[in-house]
């Protein structure tokens, strides 16, 4: 009986500017993850939390500034 995997294999990983970068069969795939700033995760959560559209929640933590940086 022969299995048939429908993942490719991994050949390889190598390290590209501190992101790993995988080969898999013979492409290079970069998973970066982004980074996102304090005011869109108060949005989002705001959003989630009020059922409010993302936009709203947005300019709602622009207004009441969460998220911003603390003043040094």
């Amino acid at each position: 009986m022969h299995l048939h995997s429908e993942t490719p294999h991994l050949t390889g990983s190598i390290v590209r500017h501190g992101a790993p970068v995988v080969m898999k069969a013979g492409q290079l795939q970069n998973y970066q993850n982004q980074v996102s700033h304090a005011t869109e995760i108060a949005a989002r959560h705001l959003a989630a939390k009020h059922r409010l559209p993302l936009h709203i929640a947005r300019l709602v933590c622009e207004l009441a500034r969460i998220g911003e940086r603390a003043a040094a």
